[in-house]
């Protein structure tokens, strides 16, 4: 996985010293991506480069066994367009929402055994918030403790405690886009009706944004009714497990970064008196999910 890079010559008598690097084409795992709308695959390695991609429509799911038939189809084209490079896979990662089904949880490690079989490599499967999350909290210096919210179809939560990502007792944590928002409102893809993530999502809040940006007042009531529900949901969790820190991620476009201030108040009219707290508005790069699902199988590879 080291090979050499080069030479580097030295000042003093002597050999020039050896200089080595990470090799690019091992180890290389795929990382896959599986949102309610699209899936994307990458081929990465250990120094962060994307040796081949790939993005698909993704259907509508009825039960596990659908889905495990378009993820083993989905990696054997992978595989094959990998192997045309002359690169060996290591395994894959998958990061897959939990509500794909309509109802709570998806069974993580049923799904990885049985496409382990099939393809014959390592496959590890989790919540692809989580996946995003870790490729977030890697780029700390130290382990910190922090929510990072994403907007994208739905809304994710991942939770981060002193470095560690909590994943709950069902692999089900931080699922604050099912709490309920509205009465009588929209049907969900949980089953339920009036969940918040059928008021804040990507398309709803983007459409707004602009609208409001250009003057359309029921736009902006909507916008301002939306930041509420998500900081009143927001800071329900940075009390009951004292974060302070939060990072909010979307695809809102141009006028996204308008959602930090209205949230930021949001949050301070919920949490106590005197609760020092940090959120940020970033504009979300979903790249970030193959990543990190791809880091799933990069890490064994990786001395901690």
């Amino acid at each position: 996985y080291v090979v050499p890079y080069g030479n580097e010559r030295q000042n003093q008598a002597g050999k020039s010293a050896t200089v080595y690097a990470l090799a690019p084409n091992k180890p290389v795992a795929l990382g896959i991506d599986i949102e309610y709308v699209r899936a994307r695959v990458q081929a990465r390695n250990l120094s962060g480069e994307c040796l081949f991609e790939a993005e698909r429509g993704t259907p509508e799911f009825a039960t596990p066994d659908d889905l495990i038939a378009f993820l083993d189809a989905l990696l054997h084209d992978a595989a094959a367009g990998v192997s045309r490079l002359g690169i060996a896979l290591e395994g894959a990662g998958i990061g897959v929402p939990s509500h794909l089904f309509g109802h709570e949880g998806v069974a993580y490690a049923r799904i990885a055994e049985e496409l382990a079989a099939r393809c014959a490599f390592p496959v590890i499967v989790d919540n692809n918030i989580r996946c995003f999350t870790a490729s977030i909290a890697s780029r700390e210096q130290s382990p910190v403790s922090m929510l990072v919210v994403t907007i994208r179809s739905g809304i994710g939560v991942g939770i981060v405690i002193d470095g560690s990502i909590y994943q709950g007792e069902r692999g089900c944590s931080g699922e604050i886009g099912h709490l309920p928002a509205v009465r009588d409102g929209l049907p969900c893809r949980c089953g339920k009706t009036g969940c918040l993530e059928t008021v804040v999502n990507r398309a709803a809040l983007a459409a707004d944004l602009h609208a409001g940006a250009c003057g359309d007042r029921p736009a902006q009531q909507r916008v301002q009714e939306a930041t509420e529900l998500l900081g009143k949901a927001i800071a329900a969790m940075m009390l009951v497990l004292d974060i302070r820190r939060v990072a909010v991620y979307a695809e809102l476009g141009e006028y996204g970064s308008t959602l930090q201030e209205p949230l930021r108040r949001a949050v301070g009219e919920v949490v106590n008196p005197g609760f020092d707290f940090d959120i940020r508005y970033q504009t979300l790069d979903a790249q970030g999910y193959v990543v990190g699902a791809a880091q799933l199988i990069l890490d064994e590879f990786l001395l901690r």
